[in-house]
């Protein structure tokens, strides 16, 4: 049983827990919002003053202030910060709330070792007025703990003080001397070198190196991208920012998707117009008849004019049916086109595109956004075309009888068809963008909150949490309100609008009898044939608001599509038979003209391990995403195998490099399945052996289903470290010739991460590895080691 205080874990309410029980996980989230924001869940109450001791205890005070202090936007899950930042805000929001038990999961994973020791000295401080529990595979962590437990497949194996454990001999001891033995070959091995711009380490820059330096330094770095260091700073000369569509660039956009299913489209027309005349004709010949038995002849006997009647209403229906699956055919076709259109967008805009746009936006775009405009392609482009159509026809058919009335009919047809529908836009205005915006607002906003459950009910801020919900709602249904009442207001002027062009149709065909120039009967007829024809253009004017919404989905639609992607995707370029090496020539980066990294000069010699160190925000990640090509280099040159990077195409590339990130992503599926995504057709020989070079083999051995069994959503089923393993997995498996690892073996005990590094190293030769690592254990295997510090490599 497990009691807080004398009181059984179960019988304590959660908001009893929260106040009491504070929980730092490996992976803390933070919200989309200012810094302070994110802080202020745990204390609302709390000063600057206090924010900002909370932050320089965990040595986070010093990159906030370069990141604009305590009003710095945060994207969401901190994507615009590092993994050593977004860790130490997390520690120092915990640290702001106070509770007499904190439990630390992994607390110093991916920090360097500075911030590691100022953290450990916080929490050992911390640990004279409060119960701290620490859970941790760097051993260091807990070297000073008053009670140290072992546990071991889900039980305790040993306990004690760190002298009696290592006294004992036994699992703590063996992970103890591991690691001591992984950072004593490092101690023995010259980690102190550099990379100078010598004959020694860097090779002489190519010829094309300043040509291209030019052409690149002139390329505005674009404005969504999202740095991994540090946000959005201020600059001299904005980026222009994505085009936004008129409603008429939008209708013209998305109708030339139809050309391929354009047949399809005419069909509908046909069938529609069709379907009206037969519809409208129905009562006209009903009245023909009725003219003919009353002794007004108008040339159609009465016989023929009742089995006209009989033929339009029997085929009325199978035309309408017809047109209706002909539209609706041709807009799922065009959905499934427009989605196949938007992921190959969003494959070519990831990853530095989409790192700052919110998830719930994008996932709103992809889903409502992109399924509303089956609105536009089966209820308005046949609908515009039929009405057209018919109201022609009808305009001649009335002309037939009465020049005036014909005219009049046309006045009518443009005054419900045309000007009904442009005065219901001006008066919607952007009511539709305003509100489809506002829905993808809500939904990131869900979906944030979501994937920040744990810590909305760590510090008790479901309350707040549900008012800015319900806050944003009632703004988005007041929005939708204004719509709809507009829409509603139309519809009504547009019925009082025909019921008065009725009146004064009547009245013209009636002066017109009056006057000799016209008969009853063909006066009758007219004005039947003219009541009778409204519905083609009913149907449009009833598109004027509603269709706001449809070309807001269809702007956002076709923003995306037309933005350009960070760097462009090579299909026609060099194509690498080998990896022979990757160099950095003279190498500038920055985002929105705040620099990354500064005059870099690195070679990577084919074969080799070479580890990246530095603090945490300082470039290491940049530069590996500049050797993946994510972003192309604001000054210099990055070669892969003698080649620039930006002239190898883009394929080749991809299967020559393999990037492990810091955080894992996990997909709904089996351990399998998300292991063999990096090698689809791997056998299952290849499959286990990269398991095992992971340390995966006893972890999937304990499994109840072995690979087979199934990994949750973003596998928030298992810890830090068997995540990290599995991405491990995948690297193997791919087995690409170059690899960049980005804090590998950050959440592995010592032992995992000696089998980890020894696989590593075992490849030496066969493959060439770029460490980026705060663990003094991975200089272990490296043959060098190059310190990036303030965006500058020494």
């Amino acid at each position: 049983m497990v009691t807080v205080g004398d009181l059984p874990l179960k019988e304590a309410s959660l908001a009893s827990l929260a106040y009491t029980v504070t929980v730092v996980p490996h992976a803390s989230h933070l919200f989309k919002g200012t810094l302070r924001e994110n802080l202020l869940m745990a204390d609302p109450q709390a000063t600057d003053h206090d924010l900002w001791e909370a932050l320089a205890r965990c040595r986070a005070d010093a990159f906030v202030c370069e990141l604009g202090g305590l009003d710095a936007q945060i994207h969401e899950d901190g994507s615009n910060l590092s993994g050593g930042q977004r860790q130490r805000i997390a520690l120092a929001r915990a640290l702001l709330h106070n509770t007499s038990i904190y439990i630390f999961d992994e607390a110093t994973s991916n920090v360097n070792v500075e911030s590691e020791e100022a953290i450990s000295e916080a929490i050992h401080e911390l640990a004279r007025t409060k119960t701290v529990i620490m859970i941790a595979h760097r051993l260091s962590a807990v070297k000073e703990a008053d009670r140290i437990y072992v546990m071991d497949q889900g039980k305790v194996a040993e306990e004690g003080t760190h002298g009696e454990l290592i006294a004992e001999g036994g699992q703590y001891a063996h992970l103890w001397e591991t690691q001591a033995a992984l950072e004593a070959i490092t101690a023995q091995k010259d980690n102190t070198a550099h990379v100078h711009s010598s004959n020694e380490s860097v090779a002489e820059p190519p010829a094309s190196a300043e040509p291209f330096a030019a052409e690149a330094s002139a390329t505005p770095i674009a404005e969504n991208t999202s740095s991994p260091t540090r946000p959005a700073a201020s600059q001299d000369h904005p980026v222009p920012p994505t085009r936004r569509y008129s409603h008429w660039s939008v209708m013209k956009g998305l109708i030339g998707m139809v050309r391929p299913l354009v047949g399809y489209m005419l069909l509908a027309v046909g069938l529609g117009v069709l379907g009206f005349v037969a519809a409208i004709f129905l009562t006209v010949f009903g009245m023909y008849a009725l003219m003919d038995t009353a002794g007004f002849s108008l040339g159609l006997g009465a016989t023929v004019a009742l089995a006209l009647v009989g033929v339009c209403g029997i085929v009325r229906g199978p035309l309408r049916y017809g047109e209706q699956i002909c539209n609706h055919y041709l807009a799922f076709k065009i959905l499934a086109l427009v989605r196949d259109r938007v992921f190959a967008a969003l494959r070519k805009l990831a990853p530095a595109k989409l790192e700052g746009r919110d998830k719930g936006d994008l996932i709103s775009l992809i889903t409502s956004d992109i399924e509303l405009l089956e609105v536009f392609y089966a209820h308005t482009i046949s609908p515009v075309l039929i009405a057209f159509i018919v109201s022609i026809g009808m305009v001649i058919y009335l002309g037939t009888f009465s020049i005036q009335l014909a005219l009049l009919a046309l006045v009518s047809y443009l005054a419900i068809g045309a000007l009904m529908p442009l005065l219901a836009s001006k008066a919607s205005k952007d009511s539709g963008r305003t509100l489809r915006e506002g829905l993808a607002s809500i939904n990131a906003f869900v979906l944030d909150s979501l994937r920040g459950l744990r810590e909305t009910l760590q510090f008790n801020q479901t309350s707040q949490r549900k008012s800015e919900l319900v806050k944003r709602m009632d703004v988005h249904a007041a929005t939708e309100r204004k719509l709809k009442g507009k829409t509603a207001l139309f519809s009504a002027l547009t019925s009082a609008l025909i019921l008065a062009l009725d009146f004064l149709m009547i009245a013209c065909a009636g002066q017109m009898v009056a006057s000799g120039s016209l008969s009853t009967g063909a006066a009758l007829v007219a004005i039947t044939a003219f009541m009778s024809s409204f519905g083609p253009v009913v149907a449009v004017a009833n598109l004027g608001s509603t269709l706001q919404q449809t070309i807001a989905s269809g702007a956002r639609v076709l923003e995306l599509l037309d933005e350009t992607p960070q760097t462009e995707e090579i299909a026609q370029g060099a194509k690498l038979d080998s990896f022979t090496g990757a160099s950095a020539y003279h190498v500038d980066f920055s985002y929105e003209r705040t620099p990354i990294l500064q005059n870099v000069d690195l070679a990577i010699e084919p074969g080799s391990i070479v580890q990246i160190a530095g603090r945490s925000g300082s470039g290491k990640s940049t530069l590996c995403k500049l050797l993946l090509r994510f972003w192309d280099t604001t000054r210099g040159v990055i070669e892969v195998s003698d080649f620039d990077i930006r002239q190898i195409e883009t394929k080749s590339l991809r299967a020559h490099e393999s990037y492990l990130a810091q955080d894992t992503h996990l997909f709904t599926g089996t351990l399998a399945e998300n292991i063999l995504i990096a090698k689809p057709h791997a056998t299952q020989k290849e499959l286990e052996a990269a398991c095992e070079k992971a340390a995966l083999t006893e972890f999937i051995a304990r499994l109840p289903k072995g690979l087979e069994t199934p990994v949750g959503e973003l596998g928030d089923t298992l810890s830090g470290g068997e995540c990290q393993r599995i991405g491990l997995a995948r690297m193997f498996l791919c087995d690409a010739p170059f690899m960049l690892l980005d804090e590998p073996t950050s959440n592995l005990d010592s032992l995992n991460e000696a089998s980890i590094l020894q696989a590593i190293k075992e490849g030496r030769g066969e493959r060439t590895v770029l460490l980026v690592s705060h663990r003094i254990s991975t200089a272990s295997i490296a043959d060098r080691v190059v310190t990036v510090e303030n965006g500058r490599v020494s």
